[in-house]
């Protein structure tokens, strides 16, 4: 009886641990993995981000849809960037530890200014929590994977990108892959 009850949970397990094997199509190659197409706005203010050391860098303009591409050049891995920004917008807890409560409080102004945006990221606030929440309460350090895993949760689904033959593909590509990306 104890062996069966063994073997039961052994094929559980290994089911849930066998990986979905991503099809060929779905590996994509830099044409498609570095365009940027989602008109996706900061979440944080530049100015405020700049006052904590970050710097940025211009990728690209794109003229005819009115778009400026721009890319934090510094800082994304950094604790003491995400420290004081975190801090300057009182997202820190009285441990200096992410207050997950005023994060999201944090997203939901960034909705109201960017409704669009809406079901992508309700859908990224629940799925990335639920992904971390053994990792709460996070530090500054572990807040940048848990931002990084909303930011690209919302790029994958993105409501806004620019409307060109090139992002068409990449959207087309996200759409078909999009389960090996988030």
């Amino acid at each position: 009886m104890f062996l069966l009850i063994l073997l039961s949970f052994l094929y559980v397990v290994n089911c849930q641990l066998e990986e979905k094997v991503k099809p060929e199509r779905c590996y994509g190659d830099d044409k498609i993995m570095d365009r940027r197409c989602c008109v996706f706005p900061p979440f944080f203010k530049r100015d405020i981000a700049r006052s904590c050391g970050a710097r940025f860098a211009l990728m690209e303009i794109v003229r005819d849809h009115n778009v400026t591409n721009l890319r934090r050049a510094n800082a994304n891995e950094d604790c003491n960037y995400w420290k004081c920004l975190l801090n300057k917008y009182g997202m820190l807890d009285s441990n200096d530890n992410l207050n997950v409560d005023n994060y999201f409080s944090h997203l939901d102004r960034w909705l109201s200014l960017n409704p669009d945006f809406n079901p992508a990221l309700l859908n990224a606030r629940t799925y990335c929590r639920d992904l971390k929440r053994y990792y709460f309460p996070l530090t500054p350090c572990e807040f940048y994977e848990f931002h990084l895993c909303i930011r690209g949760h919302v790029n994958v689904h993105c409501p806004v990108f620019i409307q060109s033959k090139e992002c068409m593909e990449w959207k087309e590509f996200y759409n078909d892959c999009k389960e090996y990306y988030i």
